[in-house]
């Protein structure tokens, strides 16, 4: 092979690869800018999602700690209503007695209503077994409210109203401490809970 073809083909051979490279220059300055500026795209995406999603779920959880809160505080502020009565006609003077329970009329309505709208507005919170569960609670003072003014109708012995009184009590707890476990249960707002959510 002469001198001068040698001198060709090397010639060639030298521009494919300077165009080559400059090819693969272009690309890598101009793809790997790309494919980055898509990934941080892609995954930017995926952050605002998953922020969004957690957002949602700490409203969620903010409603339920909010209802179980207010479902409690609700009920007891009824039942203990319902003992300051009770209380009275056991232990107190005839006159304390009325007087006790003219108060204890417009917050028994007031207390009962709250109740029954908060237990409303809190169904999306709840399973259908715990909705059952609360509203069973919300039947139980109910029929309290009703066994209270039929004994206040009704003469009742101070021996049959600390009876009352005492019994009523101990059901009470019973009652409202266990639909308040189901609830948290349910809710999965109970410190075990709480600390594998946390983890």
């Amino acid at each position: 092979m002469s001198a001068e073809k040698e001198i060709v083909i090397f010639s060639t051979e030298l521009i494919r690869n300077i165009i080559l490279l400059c090819v693969g220059a272009i690309l890598t300055g101009i793809g790997v800018p790309m494919v980055k500026a898509v990934m941080d795209w892609r995954s930017a995406k995926r952050q605002k999602i998953l922020e969004s999603e957690l957002a949602r779920q700490k409203e969620i959880i903010d409603s339920q700690i909010k209802f179980l809160s207010d479902f409690s505080e609700l009920v007891w502020k009824m039942v203990f209503e319902v003992f300051k009565v009770s209380y009275a006609y056991a232990w107190e003077s005839k006159e304390l007695q009325q007087k006790t329970y003219t108060a204890y009329g417009p917050i028994s309505w007031e207390l009962i209503t709250k109740i029954r709208s908060t237990i409303s507005a809190a169904s999306r919170l709840t399973s259908p077994a715990t909705q059952r569960e609360i509203m069973k609670v919300y039947e139980w003072l109910i029929e309290l409210d009703e066994r209270l003014s039929t004994m206040t109708d009704e003469d009742h012995t101070q021996k049959e109203w600390e009876e009352f009184h005492e019994t009523k009590f101990d059901e009470a707890g019973g009652e409202i401490d266990s639909a308040i476990s189901r609830l948290a249960t349910d809710l999965k707002l109970y410190a075990g809970t709480m600390s594998k959510v946390i983890r």
